[in-house]
């Protein structure tokens, strides 16, 4: 748990690198430069909100598991006695 937002921290950097080095400029200099404004990271926002979503959808699931797990447990065991 402690190693996954170093691992995803390191994933996504990698994507948003990506992203912006597909909408920037070289100049003579060397220097990069995004002149598209908002729609150089346009792409960024929505991988980070695909990604809060599938974490969402994951936590709510387990969460229902977890609970229909209890329930079935419960019920055993008032079965058995």
């Amino acid at each position: 748990m402690t190693l996954a937002p170093a691992i995803s921290g390191n994933i996504f950097n990698l994507i948003y690198g990506k992203i912006f080095d597909s909408h920037t400029v070289i100049g003579p200099d060397g220097e990069r430069s995004c002149p598209d404004g908002l729609s150089c990271y346009k792409n960024a926002y929505l991988v980070t909100l695909g990604a809060c979503g599938l974490g969402l959808v994951t936590t709510l699931w387990t969460i229902h598991h977890q609970h229909e797990t209890r329930l079935k447990e419960e019920n055993k065991t008032v079965a058995v006695d």
